[in-house]
């Protein structure tokens, strides 16, 4: 890894733009390779109301106008109504990331609807009952259905997936099985190493390389089940895809990269007030509210303290010496940090 200063990715101070909040880690599913599995979805770890209001009122001097609410999964918050509308007293949007089957219970969607999210970030994860219980150890088929079916048409939204070892024969079928439920359009994601116990695990991911041919291959088949509707948020070097597929991504508006992380935009705040640099790297915190930060000041000169930036930096170094000279990499960075953890970047990317 070759270092990459802050200078170097054009960001002379650390001013966040976007914030998440990890409002518990229990969850109604367990998908293999969620990046949260290392934390044992202990459903004791929820933020209380009175830190996530604590929270709120720090990101709304800071001037960030868009909550993400995460999870575990945030439906089973049970703060999730009384939080959604302090945001509305602030006039800040809220977006929620779920897997939707609590709205497919009659009584939950009617008390949800009292007080929604403005938007919401919907995950689907297979497209039958037998996928569904397989990928995500979950029977109810019929209520996850109904669930997805009735968020993708209130918020008029698309749905995203996450492409594993399971699920990558199978993205043809869950495509379909998307825009059966009236999805705006599919965004695939590929699957990061879950961390467990400090170690990476690679069980569910797939070899950036095999994915990005395997997309190549089967590409003409999802623009022809989604009407072209398909985006792919890409994670690994793009130097993976010939430059004539990449063009034409990129004229299709069926490609996006680099996340919050390489932009150094990002708060993610757990269930306990720490803040991380990215959702997967939970065990690793660079401060805590109340500790380390306590209003807009004191987090500001956390982010742009030495401690963070090298962090930062060490996480965003240039995997290869490829990268230095390639004239894409600001809107690359080489692929996820996370990967390299299990790969070698001189054995994946290729350069062009």
């Amino acid at each position: 890894m070759v270092s990459a200063s802050t200078k170097q990715t054009g960001l002379d101070k650390i001013i966040p733009g976007c914030a998440w909040l990890t409002v518990n880690r229990s969850c109604n599913f367990r998908c293999k390779g969620c990046y949260a599995q290392g934390t044992g979805y202990n459903p004791n770890q929820i933020m209380n109301l009175e830190l996530a209001e604590e929270l709120l009122s720090l990101i709304v001097k800071l001037k960030i106008k868009s909550i993400t609410i995460i999870g575990g999964e945030p439906t089973l918050w049970p703060h999730l109504i009384a939080f959604n509308n302090l945001c509305k007293e602030f006039g800040e949007k809220t977006t929620i990331v779920t897997n939707s089957m609590r709205f497919g219970i009659d009584g939950f969607w009617e008390k949800y609807l009292e007080s929604p999210n403005t938007k919401a970030g919907i995950s689907i994860k297979a497209f039958d009952k037998d996928s569904l219980k397989e990928i995500a150890e979950v029977n109810s088929f019929e209520i996850s259905e109904k669930g997805l079916k009735r968020a993708i048409n209130h918020f008029k939204s698309g749905v995203s997936t996450v492409y594993n070892t399971l699920s990558a024969t199978r993205i043809i079928d869950i495509a379909r099985f998307a825009m059966d439920c009236g999805a705006r359009y599919l965004s695939i994601s590929p699957c990061t190493p879950a961390f467990c116990e400090g170690l990476p695990d690679n069980t569910y991911v797939v070899e950036p390389r095999v994915m990005a041919n395997h997309i190549i291959d089967i590409y003409p088949k999802l623009v022809e089940v989604t009407g072209g509707k398909v985006n792919f948020s890409v994670k690994f070097p793009i130097c993976l895809w010939p430059k004539d597929f990449v063009k034409n991504l990129v004229k299709e508006g069926q490609i996006s990269t680099v996340c919050q992380l390489q932009h150094r935009t990002g708060l993610i705040f757990d269930v306990d007030g720490h803040l991380a640099l990215c959702n997967s790297l939970f065990d690793y915190p660079i401060g805590k509210y109340g500790k380390d930060f306590n209003n807009d000041e004191s987090l500001l000169k956390l982010m742009n303290s030495q401690s963070v930036i090298g962090s930062y930096d060490k996480l965003t170094s240039y995997p290869s010496t490829k990268c230095i000279e390639c004239d894409k990499y600001d809107i690359c960075a080489g692929g996820c940090p996370l990967f390299w953890t299990l790969y070698k970047p001189q054995d994946i990317i290729p350069g062009w």
